[in-house]
């Protein structure tokens, strides 16, 4: 029996950027599963990574994804871990928000499940 690989996760505490460095070539291993939009969570709190979301960079990244799901175009999965019932997003925060502001339900994601997080 072979163990799960663990996955380094980096998370990033700075205020102005949400984000985490992650282990792709295992999260690449992960298959996509469809997730609830409204069972998904920030690692810095949805109000906090809102208000990032105000910045003129992001703003123009989270309406090219929009623009993309609108022309039915494919989106990379975000990248999520289990926390308290719902999913904490690692990486992906700009796609949760276009998919939040198209009121779409559900949103392709990668679950880590064996991790090591660094902050």
């Amino acid at each position: 029996m072979r163990l799960a690989e663990i996955i380094k996760v980096k998370l990033s505490t700075d205020p102005n950027w949400f984000g985490s460095d992650i282990d792709d070539d295992v999260v690449n291993k992960e298959p996509i599963v469809m997730l609830p939009v409204h069972k998904l969570i920030t690692f810095e709190g949805d109000a906090k990574a809102k208000k990032g979301v105000a910045d003129a960079e992001q703003r123009k990244a989270v309406e090219g994804i929009k623009s993309a799901l609108r022309q039915g175009k494919k989106v990379p999965p975000i990248t999520v871990r289990m926390l308290n019932g719902r999913y904490q997003v690692l990486d992906g925060h700009h796609r949760l928000e276009a998919y939040r502001e198209l009121n779409r339900a559900k949103i392709p994601a990668k679950i880590v499940k064996r991790f090591n997080v660094k902050t």
